[in-house]
């Protein structure tokens, strides 16, 4: 990956991460404000939204950053049709709302996903501009978009906080987000829509939009279904615990995900053809992925009692559990994410497909064996569903790009070596300093998680230097092709 790449992934990781840092803290500061049932009624609309946002723009924004040409006539038909869309997913999703408060049961839905259903029609209009930007590998002004609109919601879902506007400041900080987003799309890539429609220049772009809207289907599915069974069948307080646990963890998932997904997919497939060159940048994204988080992930598996009691107080003791499952959740979700990355990349969305419906067969039916046997129950199986997803998946797709499974070993031996150092430390002295309680005060629990966080950061750090010596020198080789 060369030095342009590198910029843009420098570019994305600093956005990306002030964004997780200032979503962070504004979430600890709403969580002392909000109760579990509250965060159950936004989870859930915002589940929804975003269900529907997979079917509102038809493909078109991955086809746009995927084909290899496109004509101004192509780009303006793809808008329009995209804002139809748009418009045409928004009115079903309004007065689908009451239908949806009936599934999900829970009082307070209905007018939350009203609200919300606005989002669909005015993100359609930003698709075409920002898919460019993404496109020419313009991640700079991608993630000047990003950082502006998300800090500007979270601003505001701060004040809405403040002057008591209760759980509907986190709906209205949605509608400003998506407002501020399309506003600085056409900013930062001024893009003019022209009056024309001509349907047959994108019969294969539309083709290859809807592989796309039935495999968004199929990974949103795969990746949401536990809170669409747990929103029906727990009840508003253990769905708030589960749902706000992984929001914790969901940014920093987010972060690592998103510059690599959006960094891989143009890469890759500009080099479709080269299948020495797409292996080699896939073993690559795997090592930087890992190297990244697992110990993030892990680290906070280990820990999670001492960072939710500091962060968030006694209130949110009950969501621990979920917060230890939602850590290893989503390490094996970006685990999986190159696997789709690469096979989006290559064109197989047909593959893609079938692997997604597949796996979200397999974890709906095993969700449902385990749902009445309460919450914890379904979020433990949902863990070992993803790790047998995740072995199974990367086993079958390195066996197809004729990987051996010696030199995939090889690739991630060093970091998954170097995790196993820091958790054991982390882990022993987790039980020195602070045992199987929380019988100390706030400020003396922080103080010796920090000390164990640099520990293990500290153990993580010397076991990726003994165990893999090559991988902090690639890190540093993208880095001097860049200057």
């Amino acid at each position: 990956m060369g030095g342009s790449v590198f910029k843009g992934v420098a570019w994305l990781s600093i956005s990306r991460i002030t964004i997780q840092l200032y979503n962070f803290i504004t979430t600890l500061y709403i969580a002392r404000v909000l109760g579990p049932s509250d965060y159950s009624l936004a989870a859930i609309g915002m589940m929804v939204i975003a269900f529907m946002e997979k079917f509102s723009e038809l493909g078109f924004g991955m086809a746009i950053v995927q084909k290899e040409e496109l004509s101004d006539s192509e780009l303006h038909t793809i808008y329009w049709c995209t804002v139809l869309t748009g418009m045409l997913v928004s009115i079903l999703c309004y007065f689908t709302a009451p239908f949806m408060q009936l599934y999900f049961a829970k009082k307070g839905v209905q007018p939350i996903i009203e609200t919300l259903s606005i989002c669909l029609c005015v993100q359609s209009i930003s698709i075409v501009p920002f898919k460019l930007m993404e496109r020419h590998l313009k991640f700079k002004k991608t993630a000047v978009v990003e950082m502006s609109s998300k800090v500007t919601s979270l601003t505001f879902s701060i004040l809405f906080i403040y002057f008591g506007f209760g759980v509907w400041s986190l709906v209205y900080g949605q509608v400003i987000r998506v407002l501020t987003f399309s506003i600085l799309a056409f900013v930062m890539n001024p893009f003019c829509p022209k009056f024309t429609f001509k349907f047959e220049k994108i019969k294969e772009t539309i083709g290859f939009g809807l592989s796309v809207v039935g495999l968004r289907f199929a990974w949103y599915g795969r990746n949401q279904i536990d809170l669409f069974l747990g929103a029906r069948y727990l009840s508003s307080w253990d769905f708030g615990y589960y749902s706000f646990a992984f929001q914790l963890v969901r940014p920093f998932q987010d972060i690592i995900q998103g510059v690599m997904s959006t960094v891989s997919v143009p890469v890759l497939a500009r080099s479709q053809n080269s299948n020495v060159f797409v292996n080699e940048t896939y073993l690559k994204i795997i090592s930087y992925a890992m190297l990244i988080a697992c110990p993030l992930f892990v680290g906070g598996a280990i820990l999670g009692e001492q960072i939710i009691f500091v962060a968030l107080g006694a209130k949110w003791l009950p969501a621990v559990p979920f917060f230890k499952a939602a850590c290893l959740v989503i390490l094996l979700r970006l685990l999986i994410a190159p696997n789709e990355d690469l096979l989006l990349a290559i064109g197989k969305l047909s593959a893609s497909l079938k692997i997604n419906l597949a796996i979200l067969t397999f974890i709906s039916v095993i969700m449902m064996f385990f749902m009445p046997r309460g919450a914890y129950a379904m979020v433990y199986s949902l863990v070992a569903s993803m790790l047998f997803v995740y072995l199974l998946w990367t086993f079958l797709l390195i066996r197809n790009r004729s990987i051996s499974l010696t030199v995939y070993w090889i690739n991630i031996r060093g970091v998954v070596q170097s995790v196993l150092v820091m958790a054991v430390s982390v882990a022993f002295f987790k039980s020195i300093l602070l045992g199987a309680d929380l019988g100390y005060s706030k400020m003396l629990v922080g103080g010796y998680a920090i000390v164990i966080i640099l520990v293990g950061l500290v153990m993580y750090m010397l076991s990726v230097m003994l165990f893999d010596k090559t991988l902090f020198a690639r890190v540093l080789a993208s880095k001097s092709r860049s200057v």
